[in-house]
C-alpha cells in the first residue's frame, strides 16, 4: 500500500476523530494524494507463490524448492520505472506520508530505493522458524532440515504466507487505511482478499480512490477513477501529476 498523506480532524477537546461519511470528510480536508498500491510483477517474474501451489504442497519441503527458484529469479529481475517513480514520490514527500504495502514477495521496491515498504505476504529473502516464529535473513540455499538459529529446532521455512495463513501487519494496514487521503491500487487482480477490500475501507472514510492496471480489476467499480496501461508508464505519469500539485 502506498500512502500519500493522511487525514485527521480534532474535536474541541483535542482528540483525533475520523469523519463518518465521505461527504463530511471532503468538506473539511484539502486535496492531497494518498495511495495504496498493491504492486506488480516485473518482466514476467512470478512475484508470489501461487495459492494452488501452496494448497497442493503437503509440506514445507515441497514449497522450499519453489521459493528458492523464485529467489533466484528475483535476484535476476530489475526494478522498473514504476518502482522508481514510487521511490521519487516517497523521497519528495514528508517522512511517514508515503507507504507501500505489497503482496509481492520480492525486494524490487527496496532495490529501487523505497524505504517504507510493508510485505503483507512475506519476503523471499527471509527465513521463518515454524516452531518459535524467529525470522532471519535467508541463506542462499535453504532446506527444511536447517535448524533455527534461535531455538535450534529443524523447522525452517520461507517467510512467505501460504494459503490459509493470515497476511502480516493487517492491524497496521487497516490503521493506515483509516487515515488515508488517497488510496491507489496498482497492478492487482482486485479479487484476492483481504487486499481487494481495502478500497472499500478507504472510500467509506472519505479517501479518493484510484486503480492503475493493465486491464480492469475485479473491484474496478468501487474506485473513483481507473487508468489502464502498463505500470511502467501509468505509475510514473500519476506520480508526476501528484508531485506537480504540491
Amino acid at each position: 500500500m502506498v500512502t500519500w498523506g493522511e487525514k485527521k480532524r480534532r474535536s474541541s477537546n483535542g482528540r483525533i476523530i475520523l469523519p463518518n461519511s465521505r461527504r463530511s470528510c471532503r468538506r473539511c480536508r484539502r486535496p492531497s494524494p494518498f495511495g495504496q498500491v498493491e504492486c506488480f510483477a516485473t518482466r514476467g517474474y512470478p512475484s508470489r507463490i501461487s495459492e494452488s501451489q501452496a494448497e497442493n504442497a503437503g509440506a514445507a519441503s515441497e514449497v522450499c524448492p519453489a521459493a528458492l527458484l523464485r529467489r533466484k529469479r528475483c535476484r535476476e529481475a530489475k526494478p522498473n520505472e514504476a518502482h522508481r517513480a514510487l521511490r521519487r514520490l516517497e523521497a519528495k514527500r514528508p517522512a511517514g506520508k508515503t507507504l507501500i504495502v505489497t503482496q509481492n514477495v520480492d525486494d524490487l521496491h527496496e532495490r529501487a530505493g523505497s524505504k517504507a515498504v510493508w510485505h503483507m505476504r512475506g519476503e523471499l529473502s527471509r527465513s521463518l522458524c515454524a516452531e518459535c516464529d524467529h525470522r532471519w535473513n535467508a541463506p542462499e540455499e535453504m532446506a527444511t532440515g536447517d535448524v533455527c538459529p534461535s531455538c535450534g529446532v529443524a523447522a525452517t521455512r520461507p517467510d512467505i504466507i501460504w494459503s490459509g495463513e493470515s497476511p502480516y501487519r493487517m492491524n497496521d494496514i487497516y490503521s493506515r487505511l483509516r487515515r488515508a487521503k488517497m488510496f491507489v491500487q496498482i497492478g492487482s487482480s482486485g479479487t484476492v482478499h483481504p487486499s481487494a477490500g481495502f478500497v472499500d475501507i478507504a472510500r467509506a472514510l472519505g479517501a479518493a480512490t484510484l486503480a492503475l492496471n493493465l486491464e480492469p480489476p475485479g473491484n474496478a467499480s468501487r474506485f473513483d477513477d481507473l487508468r489502464l496501461g502498463k505500470a511502467s508508464e501509468i505509475v510514473p505519469a500519476r506520480v508526476e501529476e501528484a508531485l506537480a500539485r504540491r
